[in-house]
């Protein structure tokens, strides 16, 4: 006796849009900027409630260079996506509102997957937001090449963005009245620049044109080697041009 089995294997897109996350007061929020090349997988539940030991099942995705991707679950099962980026903690945004928060609880009980669901929008927007970030050190100050360089030079505006998106999406001005000081910035590739300088004195304006040429770009994306990363930069190059650079404006510093 032969036996004809039948089974449905119709799958429909499930997306979403995984971004770069800020601190915002205590928490964090989403910048807009996109985490670009990160896996996102589907997991199915065995339970009530998801478990560590949920399976895997269909192929993975891996966010474009908007951030977007696309997973394909079965129709009748109940799923949720996950994101991983090794030493990053990426966690789902809410569906609704507009200051999308963190959800921690958004997929406990997964996502039940229908042709209903996926025409009506329900299986679009499972969006998420990295929420690492690093500290980063801002040194403002003036001395010789080969000697001390911690002569303050007046109030600083320093200003980070993230390499390669938009400053509308991230941009971080802090004003800096000492040698130095500590900024928290995404843990991802920032950009350090100083855009202006006051002093009471005397004119810092001949300096400012000088330091606001240097963009210091500093990848913190694996917060595990960002100390030995700062300590031996893999490349001189433009370390000893910001040197250079900084004796030149401080050898006006101390003509003027």
């Amino acid at each position: 006796l032969n036996q004809i089995a039948f089974a449905d294997a119709t799958t429909v897109p499930l997306s979403g849009t995984v971004y770069i996350g800020r601190k915002q007061g205590q928490g964090i929020v989403a910048t807009g900027c996109p985490l670009v090349g990160v896996q996102v997988c589907i997991h199915r539940l065995t339970a009530l409630t998801r478990t560590d030991n949920d399976p895997m099942v269909g192929k993975c995705a891996t966010t474009d260079d908007k951030g977007r991707y696309t997973l394909f679950p079965l129709v009748g099962t109940k799923v949720y996506p996950n994101v991983t980026m090794e030493g990053h903690t990426i966690h789902p945004l809410s569906s609704d509102g507009v200051e999308r928060r963190i959800d921690f609880l958004k997929y406990l009980r997964g996502v039940p997957v229908s042709l209903a669901r996926a025409s009506n929008g329900a299986l679009s927007n499972h969006d998420f937001v990295d929420t690492s970030q690093a500290d980063v050190v801002m040194e403002v100050a003036g001395g010789t090449k080969h000697g001390n360089c911690n002569h303050p030079l007046g109030n600083a505006t320093v200003e980070f963005t993230i390499d390669g998106c938009d400053p509308t999406y991230y941009k971080q001005t802090s004003v800096q009245t000492s040698v130095s000081a500590t900024y928290q910035v995404p843990a991802h590739k920032i950009n350090a620049r100083l855009t202006n300088l006051k002093s009471n004195s005397g004119d810092r304006t001949e300096i400012l044109k000088k330091l606001r040429t240097i963009v210091n770009t500093i990848n913190l994306k694996n917060i595990g080697e960002v100390d030995e990363h700062t300590k031996q930069p893999q490349d001189g190059s433009d370390l000893n041009q910001d040197v250079s650079q900084a004796a030149e404006a401080n050898a006006e510093l101390q003509a003027s």
